[in-house]
């Protein structure tokens, strides 16, 4: 019987970490810059040269053109990375690096659920719900770096 893999091709991988690379530069910048380091729908209108959009009543609409974007557009850069590089082939893909992956996800699934518990008895109101943003924009990227932590740490120990 044939398995079906969902992993990506080997090649996923590289153009993953430059997304990575790019969503954590912004990550940073917007850390350290602040709401400077930002732009909104209005913004890029005004790039073309077109009239910027009216923000009265816009919010009932769901699309509001003052809204900042360099918070999503960060995410994105930092979810699609992480996606690539966790869910890419490795070029020796076995069964070493199935059990590897295997065990990233299960240490992160365990790690999410103690910091969720925590969560549930610590924050409250808004702070909770950013909280709940936070453990959801971590854990790819904790997945990730488990995983190729690991690899690299068991495939030096296999070489010695």
């Amino acid at each position: 019987m044939k398995k079906h893999s969902l992993l990506m091709p080997h090649s996923c991988k590289t153009a993953g970490w430059i997304v990575l690379g790019i969503g954590f530069i912004l990550f940073i910048l917007y850390e350290i810059i602040g709401s400077d380091f930002d732009f909104t729908f209005n913004d890029i209108r005004g790039l073309f040269g077109l009239e910027p959009l009216s923000t009265e009543n816009a919010s009932f609409s769901g699309f509001y053109p003052g809204a900042q974007l360099m918070y999503t557009l960060m995410s994105m850069f930092l979810l699609v990375g992480c996606f690539l590089t966790g869910f890419s082939r490795c070029k020796e893909e076995d069964e070493f690096t199935a059990h590897l992956r295997y065990k990233a996800l299960t240490v992160t699934m365990y790690i999410l659920m103690a910091l969720e518990f925590i969560t549930l008895i610590v924050f409250w109101g808004l702070s909770f719900l950013a909280a709940q943003l936070y453990l959801i924009m971590l854990a790819p990227a904790f997945y990730v770096l488990y995983f190729h932590i690991r690899l690299l740490i068991e495939r030096r120990k296999n070489e010695e």
